[in-house]
């Protein structure tokens, strides 16, 4: 892990790109999964969800490089705040990371869980094969 830069006055570019990546990803996801049900049963919901799983997998892997950069080559800032406030912001930056975190393992395992196909290529084998859920 690379020591806090204190002339530093802002991120690298690596670190913005990886943030700004994260939160769009997020929001895209968010998004996919509120419209999902929208499509009817059949093959354009399977495309619908498999749009959402190819993009949790996206998410997965950009989390992963930023994680990965944060803890060897990102630039570190100094706390903008000391004390209880600064621990407190390191908390919940920590705890954003893993809940992002959680949401893709969460994500992962419903994927394998209903066995879902992947735009009619391929099927996850499914956790429980009698698991009677909507495709």
């Amino acid at each position: 892990m690379h020591p806090v830069s204190i002339a530093a006055t802002r991120y690298d570019d690596t670190t913005i790109v990886f943030h700004w990546a994260v939160a769009a990803l997020v929001a895209i996801q968010w998004f996919g999964a509120q419209i999902i049900d929208w499509f009817p049963s059949g093959p354009s919901r399977i495309d619908a969800r498999s749009v959402h799983i190819a993009g949790g997998v996206l998410l997965a892997l950009i989390l992963l490089g930023r994680i990965v950069w944060r803890l060897t080559a990102g630039r570190r800032l100094p706390s903008a705040e000391g004390g209880i406030v600064g621990l407190i912001a390191k908390a919940a930056h920590c705890g954003l990371y893993g809940l992002l975190v959680l949401m893709v393992m969460l994500g992962m395992a419903l994927a394998w869980a209903r066995g879902d196909s992947i735009f009619n290529l391929f099927s996850l084998p499914p956790i429980d094969p009698g698991n009677k859920c909507q495709r």
